[in-house]
């Protein structure tokens, strides 16, 4: 039996069980209400009855020939006949039900029985006359109560009859929709296990939308993990930039005639060397495609010295391009850290204000306050709009202004994740046509590795 019909029924006989109850219940609470004043009314019919039988006996034959007349006005269900006898038991008036005498036999034998009431009517000094009412033995269980009792149940049954027929048109339609939204999200489930590029409709049932909400995460991580390779090998080629484009820099300053490659520039350039070293060790890593990172090597050593070594080698693209780059800050700032990744973010960032700004400047400030320390890049260039501050940090993420920039999206991305493994933060302020500034911020507190929380 498939989901849909399960639904179906299952909702059906609760639904059912539920109207089938509730029509009894109300049934049952109607019913006694409605005994409870009959009983009532008859009590104060007899009262009348009572006081119009006095009348008849006081006014003698003159009453009696109006007592044939109005006495049956008193006629109602459960009483099925009047008598009326003076105080000597002559009958003075009689009515009955016109139907009393002809099923007298049936009534009493198969559907109920009748009784008689005496009652002794009295002037307030003597018994003046006698009342007999003649009724059903059952008052709460005469012709009107059992009528109303069985209209009560037809409305319940045909109550019931609507309400199934319009339960189970909702339950067609429901069940319906759901067990679409089941069988497209499992022809989802399969597209994700064939590595397909499918969509599924968001589902307006929360529990199957949860579902949804873990495929589609689950078919994220697989695309991540499928692109891990590519992304791990695009981010080593942009981190080889860093020191090929300050190597690059260096001479063609020093053909030109530019730059004079004292022994500061010649150590800068030795250890831009080493940088490539480093990295082309870690190719083994990309080719095993090892998700694991790198180790992070915390030493201790002068920020401010390697900030001034970044500006050195980044200053003649700059000068070309017209844009003054400078640095903020105390001449000394030790530091522990995994200074290659601090300087591949601060590298990519003053890359990145050097691609985005076309004229003005660009500051470097390094800031040291009570329990934390920051490092900020501002520039003056085109800004980023409000919309796509949230967006700068994704792998291979470019805004249409930048499509025409050299770049894969990757510098921001690795900027963070650099900071974020050496336990800082990253905060960005920006405003379109003024200049942005990306701050990395960092507590005075002992480094832990976050590799080995």
């Amino acid at each position: 039996m498939t989901i849909r019909r399960q639904l179906s029924l299952i909702m059906l006989i609760l639904i059912a069980v539920t109207v089938i109850i509730n029509s009894l219940i109300s049934t049952n609470y109607i019913d006694g209400y409605f005994k409870n004043y009959v009983s009532e009314q008859y009590d104060e019919n007899v009262k009348a009855i009572v006081t119009f039988s006095k009348n008849i006996v006081s006014e003698g034959s003159v009453g009696r020939m109006r007592a044939q007349s109005e006495l049956d006005n008193f006629i109602d269900d459960p009483i099925v006949a009047l008598s009326i006898f003076d105080s000597k038991g002559n009958q003075i008036a009689y009515a009955e039900d016109s139907m009393f005498n002809m099923h007298q036999g049936m009534m009493m034998g198969r559907m109920f029985d009748v009784e008689n009431d005496t009652i002794s009517l009295s002037d307030g000094i003597k018994e003046v006359g006698v009342l007999v009412i003649t009724r059903n033995s059952d008052i709460q269980s005469s012709e009107t109560v059992r009528l109303f009792k069985n209209a009560m149940l037809m409305g319940a049954l045909i109550s019931a009859i609507v309400v199934l027929i319009v339960s189970f048109a909702l339950i067609h339609f429901s069940s319906k929709k759901i067990t679409r939204d089941l069988t497209q999200t499992a022809q989802y489930a399969k597209d994700i296990e064939l590595g397909k590029n499918s969509k599924v409709s968001d589902s307006n049932t929360l529990e199957i939308r949860a579902l949804q909400i873990s495929l589609q995460n689950l078919s994220n991580k697989l695309k991540l993990q499928k692109a891990a390779r590519k992304q791990k090998t695009d981010q080593l080629a942009h981190e080889t930039r860093t020191p090929l484009t300050i190597l690059r820099t260096h001479c063609e300053g020093a053909l030109d005639g530019v730059v004079d490659m004292d022994s500061s520039r010649l150590e800068n350039c030795l250890n831009q060397i080493k940088n490539l070293s480093f990295l082309i060790s870690n190719m083994n890593d990309v080719i095993e495609y090892e998700s694991n990172e790198p180790k992070i090597e915390i030493s201790e050593y002068d920020l401010v010295k390697e900030i001034k070594k970044i500006i050195k080698g980044l200053s003649v693209q700059y000068k070309k391009k017209g844009i003054d780059l400078i640095y903020i800050g105390p001449e000394s700032f030790i530091v522990k850290m995994d200074s290659t990744l601090l300087n591949q973010a601060l590298y990519n960032l003053l890359t990145n204000a050097y691609k985005f700004t076309n004229e003005g400047i660009v500051k470097a400030t390094l800031l040291d306050s009570e329990g934390s320390w920051s490092l900020s890049v501002e520039d003056t260039g085109d800004g980023i709009a409000n919309d796509e501050v949230e967006r700068i940090f994704e792998a291979y993420y470019r805004s249409d202004k930048a499509l025409n920039i050299e770049g894969d999206g990757l510098g921001l991305y690795i900027t963070r994740n650099n900071i974020e493994r050496v336990g800082g933060k990253i905060f960005v302020e920006s405003e379109t046509g003024k200049g942005t500034s990306f701050t990395l911020k960092f507590s005075k507190r002992k480094f832990v590795n976050p590799q080995h929380l």
